[in-house]
């Protein structure tokens, strides 16, 4: 296995020290920039049910700054364990205080309805450049303290449909799409596998509410950091896969800033035909033939009734017996009758 990814397992392993207690060692190497030292949100620290149960949200707050040099210790909390869904919340505490908190909850195998929305039409990865081969292009432009950002050897491999600019920020729309996947292949354990997403998903989102204003990150009065983190799993990962992830940014208020971004797999992608996608719009087109089919008989039934039912009113109507015809008192009768009816009215 690649040695970076091999790393990023090893950071993932959990001390279990006590019942609902387990300690984790910090990542050693700091970064500049860098406020977080442990598992990132979702990883060891609480994604792992310990059945068949797998983690379908979670909500993580970043509370303080980690200390490099300093175990984490992670409190589980067993909220409830119902039939189908289990709660679980978890502190992250170092020196006595909290610096990570985080609330997720996993559901048992079910099946049920499901669709998705199209992903976006973009370049498909072997048409784009890797991230680290743009990093390397601009380090004789980086300043000295932040290079080992940039020559900091990442186990995810990403490739960004808009290459950014640094240096030369122009206003864009706050639009960003970005090929990522594993540097080697992981092990199969789907709750490792999420444990990784969870992991990665953090990178590339912050930047983007900068992109509307031309702001680059490297200027010295511009710190980002995450407050809060958030996701949804809605399928089972293969994160040794190519995924895209497309973050769009709605609006910033003062000081904070909202991304909201979705993962997808490649084989739904558009860009990249897949033998398992055509048999299924082969088989789409051939379902909506019967539909159209099932449709136009059931319209000729309906009409066949409507129109039997009108010839057969029709026909009903024709077969009544004439009513008769009354014959009706002259005029001057009625008027004799009616004079009659007076004379009776003044006897009275």
């Amino acid at each position: 296995m690649d040695r970076r990814l091999a790393d990023l397992l090893r950071l993932l392993e959990l001390e279990r020290i006590e019942i609902n207690l387990f300690r984790g060692e910090p990542r050693h190497q700091r970064a500049p920039g860098v406020r977080w030292t442990g598992p990132r949100p979702g990883t060891g620290g609480g994604l792992r049910h310990g059945t068949e149960r797998m983690v379908h949200s979670l909500h993580a707050y970043f509370l303080r700054p980690g200390d490099f040099n300093a175990p984490i210790v992670y409190e589980v909390d067993r909220s409830r364990d119902g039939q189908s869904f289990s709660s679980r919340r978890v502190t992250a505490i170092q020196h006595g205080e909290q610096i990570f908190n985080m609330a997720a909850s996993f559901q048992a195998p079910q099946e049920g309805v499901e669709h998705q929305l199209p992903m976006p039409k973009v370049p498909p990865p072997e048409d784009l450049k890797d991230m680290d081969t743009h990093h390397r292009e601009m380090i004789p432009q980086i300043p000295e303290k932040l290079r080992r950002l940039f020559e900091h050897q990442r186990p995810f491999e990403f490739r960004p449909v808009r290459v950014p600019d640094y240096f030369k920020r122009e206003k864009l729309e706050p639009i960003k799409h970005v090929w990522f996947r594993a540097v080697d292949t992981p092990p199969p354990d789907q709750a490792l596998q999420r444990c990784l997403l969870a992991y990665v998903s953090d990178y590339h989102l912050l930047d983007t509410a900068t992109l509307p204003h031309g702001i680059s990150w490297l200027r010295s009065d511009v710190r980002l950091a995450s407050i809060d983190h958030a996701m949804w799993f809605h399928a089972d990962v293969q994160i040794g896969e190519w995924l895209l992830l497309f973050d769009r940014q709605s609006g910033v208020p003062p000081v904070r800033e909202v991304s909201r971004a979705a993962a997808s797999f490649r084989a739904m992608a558009s860009c990249s035909p897949a033998p398992h996608r055509r048999a299924d719009s082969r088989a789409g087109s051939a379902g909506r033939s019967r539909l159209m089919l099932r449709a136009i008989l059931v319209f000729a039934l309906v009409l066949g009734i409507v129109v039997g039912g009108l010839l057969l009113l029709r026909r009903t109507a024709n077969m009544q017996p004439p009513i008769p015809k009354r014959d009706h008192p002259p005029a001057d009768k009625i008027a004799a009758n009616k004079d009659d009816d007076e004379d009776d009215e003044e006897s009275w």
